[in-house]
């Protein structure tokens, strides 16, 4: 990134990183000459101190750039902050200055809830079009960064609501499955995009005992955003064909009236989706 703020400026490897269940707080180290490392390569470090929508930064910070050519640290707030909200942070990747802070306004610290890493799409200028990211709630947010007048403040593509929320009953009552992964972008051939994703946690004392059923989802985001329900989406089932892999079903999804579809991962009692997807 040439982060002097001059696009002529020299282009160095920029390392930004949380630090995970043990504090609160997201860090920026200047890399490029790793061998040589001083402490003046510490370019910045946010903490909670402050801060109360800073929790524990379990998520990874993205980068990208915005389109007035600034790069920016991009991440979510984490969990168990003070104040509870889910929250998305941009921040200047040089300096580490706020250059924007997004709240969802879903949590409070009675019920906290908490923004995890969002995935950045990127568009053909290389510059940042939208962010998604999920949180405990189940809710995936989409941030839109280019249709705003100012450049610099990213809002909430759909105006305070969620692009989906994710629950274990398919008229969308029931249990939030929360999202602790980073959603995955993948082209969809009519419009838009794939949001794939899964749901579940295991960074609480009590996680370990839960025997809740957990999904994996993909969400089809059109050109133009609209919030997609649960009844619009068809699911898929699992079949275990031997101890060693599970069978998925092929039920056709007609798109002119769906948008993708859902997998509950109910064969193996505690199961969940902490990982990121990946398409092969």
């Amino acid at each position: 990134a040439a982060i002097g703020g001059d696009p002529d400026s020299p282009w160095r490897t920029v390392l930004v990183g949380g630090t995970g269940a043990g504090a609160k707080s997201v860090y920026a180290i200047d890399v490029t000459n790793a061998s040589s490392f001083t402490s003046d390569k510490v370019l910045w470090e946010r903490t909670a101190d402050g801060d109360a929508d800073l929790g524990y930064t379990i998520g990874v910070p993205q980068i990208g750039r915005l389109r007035d050519g600034r790069w920016v640290s991009v991440f979510g707030n984490g969990f168990a902050s003070a104040s509870g909200i889910a929250t998305l942070y941009v921040v200047n990747l040089s300096t580490g200055a706020l250059i924007s802070k997004i709240s969802t306004s879903v949590g409070s610290p009675g019920t906290p809830n908490g923004l995890a890493t969002p995935r950045l799409l990127v568009g053909s200028d290389a510059t940042i079009q939208a962010a998604y990211a999920g949180d405990l709630y189940g809710n995936l947010w989409k941030f839109n960064f280019t249709t705003l007048a100012d450049v610099t403040t990213p809002s909430l593509a759909l105006s305070g609501a969620p692009l989906f929320t994710a629950t274990n009953a398919v008229n969308g009552s029931g249990r939030r499955q929360p999202i602790t992964v980073q959603p995955q972008l993948y082209p969809h051939p009519q419009d838009g995009y794939m949001v794939v994703f899964g749901t579940g946690k295991i960074f609480e004392d009590t996680d370990g005992a839960t025997t809740d059923v957990e999904s994996l989802y993909g969400i089809w985001d059109k050109v133009v955003s609209s919030a997609v329900a649960k009844t619009a989406l068809v699911e898929q089932t699992l079949t275990i064909s031997n101890t060693n892999f599970y069978e998925v079903s092929q039920n056709v999804v007609d798109w002119t009236t769906k948008r993708g579809w859902y997998l509950s991962m109910n064969k193996t009692s505690g199961e969940r989706l902490i990982t990121d997807p990946n398409l092969f």
